[in-house]
């Protein structure tokens, strides 16, 4: 399952027409309601949105950051954060030496 939501990120991708935010958003949502489902690893929607912002434009970054800002209470739950804050982390750190 894991593979099948990373391998989307770059199908979105390749259509031109698939400008909408809302698209990654979405995709990440539905990763989150899996992983509640203990139908995927928990780090996945994580790493779905590291795959995301490595492929965005920086303005189209800032409309899915708020995306991020605004599930903040998501990525607090236990199971998210203890699997997922190593790799949050990295992403901040990243960005940082852009």
């Amino acid at each position: 399952m894991d593979h099948a939501f990373r391998e989307k990120v770059p199908s979105i991708l390749a259509n031109p027409n698939n400008t909408n935010i809302s698209i990654f958003e979405n995709l990440v949502k539905l990763s989150i309601a899996v992983c509640r489902k203990e139908m995927c690893n928990n780090i996945l929607p994580v790493v779905l949105l590291s795959d995301i912002f490595e492929s965005l434009t920086l303005e189209n970054s800032e409309k899915l950051f708020n995306f991020v800002e605004e599930s903040v209470h998501i990525w607090k739950e236990e199971s998210f954060f203890s699997s997922g804050k190593n790799h949050i982390l990295r992403m901040c750190n990243g960005s940082a030496k852009i």
